[in-house]
């Protein structure tokens, strides 16, 4: 896979996770032993979502209501570098209690075998938490 094709895989993987909400269809890019870290302290959001059933139990456990009618993403920049990808997005969209969410990520992606096989986000949790903080568990 080139630099392109690999900026292109990230891109329709989010598009397929976040906007079409086909979290199956999205894991198929992804290794069995995936390990996905979010920044910060902020509970039911930051810390480790290990294996492709350790990242189902995460959406099912509110991430996938959250957007009722799905989260936009921008990849805004994304840099290769051999097996790693990173990529700044912008995620936005209407909250299930009514709030506007609106937030800047950035992530490393580690690939291997051309699935991902490790995710670092970094996203401003305040954020977040207040867009979210009556529906985070």
């Amino acid at each position: 896979m080139n630099a392109d094709e690999k900026k292109e895989m990230i891109r329709s993987t989010w598009q397929m996770l976040l906007v079409k909400g086909d979290l199956e269809s999205a894991l198929r890019n992804f290794t069995d032993e995936v390990q996905w870290w979010v920044c910060g302290s902020l509970p039911g959001i930051a810390g480790i979502k290990q294996g492709k059933q350790g990242i189902r139990d995460w959406f099912a456990g509110g991430s996938s209501g959250i957007f009722p009618d799905g989260l936009n993403t921008e990849v805004r920049y994304s840099h290769v570098d051999g097996d790693t990808v990173i990529a700044e997005m912008h995620n936005y969209g209407r909250v299930s209690n009514g709030r506007y969410y609106d937030n800047y990520y950035c992530f490393v992606f580690e690939l291997k075998h051309d699935r991902i096989n490790r995710v670092r986000e970094y996203v401003d949790s305040y954020t977040v938490q207040q867009a979210m903080s009556d529906l985070l568990k």
